[in-house]
């Protein structure tokens, strides 16, 4: 088999463009030849690895808390409702009784 025959076939994945931000901010912070070049927290350091979940997380919080919401506005408007029909009810029978 010739050398030209040969296939090189290499499966992997691509590191993306938040891993290489991190490996970029890692190499900073811990310093190339022993020189550290920034002196951020690790937070920020590895803020490309957790940051992508940060807007889906807000989101979905955001679409619980209106869920959340809106079901205790229907349950309170529904109880006040039922509170003030209950009163209506007293007082017409109230009035039935005065009238007859």
């Amino acid at each position: 088999m010739s050398r030209s025959d040969q296939k090189i076939v290499v499966s992997g994945q691509w590191i993306g463009s938040c891993g290489l931000l991190f490996i970029v901010l890692l190499l900073l912070k811990v310093g190339v030849a022993e020189t550290a070049v920034v002196g951020w927290s690790w937070w920020i350091i590895t803020a490309p690895l957790w940051g992508p979940f940060v807007p889906v997380m807000g989101i979905l919080l955001t679409i619980g808390v209106c869920l959340g919401l809106g079901f205790l506005g229907g349950l309170v408007i529904t109880t006040i409702s039922s509170m003030l029909q209950k009163r209506r009810n007293k007082q017409l029978s109230k009035e039935r009784k005065n009238k007859g």
